[in-house]
């Protein structure tokens, strides 16, 4: 074999392994996802659990003086953090919403099922005429385990027949299908072939509709001889696959735990989280985290917000950027955690990212810190993941001097190659 030949080989390959997935891990990634039960969709309720997450931060996260209280942040980082808090709620409160019908919505007859399929799909096509749907919407269907694939298939069909007939063949932006309680790799491939036939049935193009997997038992982390399964998972599910999302009070029940101890900060989910990233490394799929189950309702609400306030910091500090809400005001909690999260370091990364750049990539220190390319990714993920959210501005970019476009791809390695 030739020296060409081999890098031809390489380059192949490597375009392959590259190209596997939708998205890449940082550009664009919801904050969150909202899981509401299938029976409370309609063409307004996007905007109106938007409402409700404002109006509920307003009453409740109303000042710096609430998030020193309750969310125990210290008054600096408050006073700073609360208009930017408003901002995001403001312009963006619901990114990603989930149609339930599997555990939020409940077992019921076929009949009721089929008249909700029907019911919540008009209400999503009417909801794309208003103009009123979030980045990212789809639906949660059953499992497809001997019990439930039947009525999962059956809604599937259902729904998008009906969503595309009042849609005039269009399917919403973003539309993805996610598949719960996955334990072995032919339920995903038995969803990839039933989705393909759909396309061909609706003249959509192939791969229209995205898929989201849910690891939510021990099954889901390694095969019958041993080997970690999620790697075999994202492979059936390629090219579809765009994200994969952990079920914590499913996970923790599979693993024998009492109801006292599932909970999403548990070791055992900290386990469960760590296997997920390691099969998803490379991939660009995105990784989302469960949420809590406290609701901030009534005596409830400062423990619950400072709750979920923890435990999605937690999840950041984890490399988890992304997980479920389930009521309104635990979107303000975890707002407030991302802008926690990134806020107080942003300008000393910038600094150091400056450095590393100015020097090609030779490693530097700063003050006590080395850094080198590995640490520069950290530093542009970091950095680009704050401005998709919304906490620094192009101008704060500029001062930096990065440029949004140096952020698109969240590669040092590529961003290096193009500083001249």
């Amino acid at each position: 074999m030739s020296e060409q030949q081999i890098l031809a080989d390489l380059a192949h390959a490597n375009s392959a392994q590259e190209s596997q997935f939708p998205g890449d891990h940082t550009a664009n990634q919801p904050m969150h996802t909202v899981y509401e039960s299938a029976a409370l969709f309609d063409s307004t309720r996007v905007t109106d659990f938007a409402k409700a997450a404002r109006d509920h931060s307003a009453t409740h996260l109303s000042d710096p003086s609430a998030l020193v209280r309750i969310l125990e942040i210290t008054e600096t980082l408050a006073n700073r953090a609360h208009p930017i808090l408003m901002d995001m709620l403001s312009r963006e409160p619901v990114q990603d919403y989930r149609l339930d019908f599997e555990d939020g919505f409940g077992v019921h007859a076929d009949d009721y099922e089929d008249q909700v399929v029907v019911r919540s799909a008009q209400g999503l096509a009417e909801a794309m005429r208003l103009d009123t749907l979030p980045r990212y919407i789809g639906i949660r269907t059953k499992p497809f385990n001997s019990i439930c694939v039947n009525r999962s298939t059956r809604t599937i069909d259902l729904f998008l027949a009906t969503l595309l007939t009042a849609s005039d063949g269009v399917l919403p932006n973003n539309f993805v299908v996610t598949l719960p309680k996955v334990t072995n790799v032919s339920q995903v491939t038995a969803l990839v072939q039933w989705l393909t036939i759909a396309e061909k049935r609706h003249n959509l193009a192939p791969n229209s509709v995205l898929i989201e997997l849910m690891v939510e038992t021990t099954q889901s982390l390694f095969d019958a001889d041993g080997r970690s399964l999620i790697p075999q998972l994202l492979k059936a599910a390629k090219p579809r696959c765009r994200g994969v999302h952990f079920g914590t009070y499913d996970y923790t029940a599979s693993a024998g735990l009492s109801a006292t101890e599932q909970r999403n900060d548990h070791p055992a989910c900290d386990f469960a989280r760590h296997l997920i990233k390691v099969g998803c490394a490379g991939t660009g799929v995105w990784l989302s985290d469960g949420s809590s189950n406290l609701l901030p309702i009534g005596e409830a609400t400062e423990r619950s917000l400072l709750t979920s306030f923890k435990q999605v910091s937690s999840s950041l500090s984890n490399g988890y950027f992304q997980g479920w809400d389930l009521h309104p005001g635990q979107v303000g909690a975890r707002y407030a955690a991302v802008i926690a999260f990134y806020l107080p370091h942003l300008a000393d990364h910038a600094d150091r990212l400056k450095l590393l750049i100015s020097a090609a990539t030779v490693a530097t220190s700063t003050g006590a810190v080395f850094d080198d390319v590995a640490t520069g990714q950290g530093l542009l993920s970091t950095i680009a993941r704050a401005y998709h959210a919304g906490i620094i501005s192009d101008s704060w970019l500029a001062d930096a001097e990065l440029a949004p476009q140096d952020l698109a791809h969240g590669d040092f390695a590529r961003l290096i190659h193009t500083v001249d």
